[in-house]
């Protein structure tokens, strides 16, 4: 779906218009995947946009930041307000909510830890996630070839990895989107070792 594109976006602690909003292409995340990031809706209302659980949201993203040793330079309340600001700054009534952090411009290579974290929170109408047709259609779903990762699979140090909404992890709903569209359905749904159903891809 393409970006609906609004006036500003809130990165690293300053309001910049959106197409000043661009990071370097050396930067740790665009090779390795070192970022985590969080989807929210803010909903029109009767007293203005309320944004679903923010709260829970960033504390989630948090918990992933912490999974990679990213140790995010600023507050959950400075992230709440940063979010309530951008907003209300492009004079949206509701919207699509994007916070990531991630390892930006520094240092090459594996290891992460000497690169700076950088954040952004973008907004911009979006409205069905599947669109107003698949409302309608009320279309299926489709399951996987593959499978959900077994925790009990991985490396002890790995372990919490699959636990994290990271941007690594999230390029598998990419390959998911092509089956669905073959398949002609709406959701895709991933399945755990023992044949059970895991969480939408």
């Amino acid at each position: 779906m393409p970006i609906a594109e609004v006036e500003t976006i809130w990165m690293n602690g300053e309001l910049v218009p959106w197409h000043e909003a661009k990071v370097h292409v050396l930067s740790h995340a665009l090779h390795y995947g070192s970022g985590v990031f969080e989807g929210i809706r803010a909903y029109e209302t009767s007293r203005g946009p309320a944004v679903w659980h923010l709260d829970a949201h960033l504390g989630r993203m948090y918990d992933s930041a912490a999974i990679y040793h990213m140790e995010i330079p600023y507050s959950k309340e400075q992230l709440v307000r940063a979010t309530k600001d951008v907003i209300r700054a492009n004079d949206l009534p509701a919207c699509y909510i994007r916070p990531i952090a991630f390892r930006g411009y520094g240092e090459i290579g594996v290891n992460p830890l000497a690169n700076p974290v950088d954040v952004s929170i973008a907004v911009w109408p979006w409205g069905a996630y599947l669109g107003e047709a698949a409302l309608a259609l009320r279309r299926g779903c489709f399951i996987a070839l593959g499978r959900a990762r077994d925790l009990d699979e991985a490396p002890t140090a790995l372990v919490y990895m699959p636990l994290a909404h990271s941007s690594c992890h999230s390029f598998t709903p990419g390959i998911a989107e092509r089956a669905e569209r073959v398949h002609g359905t709406s959701l895709e749904f991933s399945r755990t070792p023992d044949a059970l159903l895991a969480d939408l891809l």
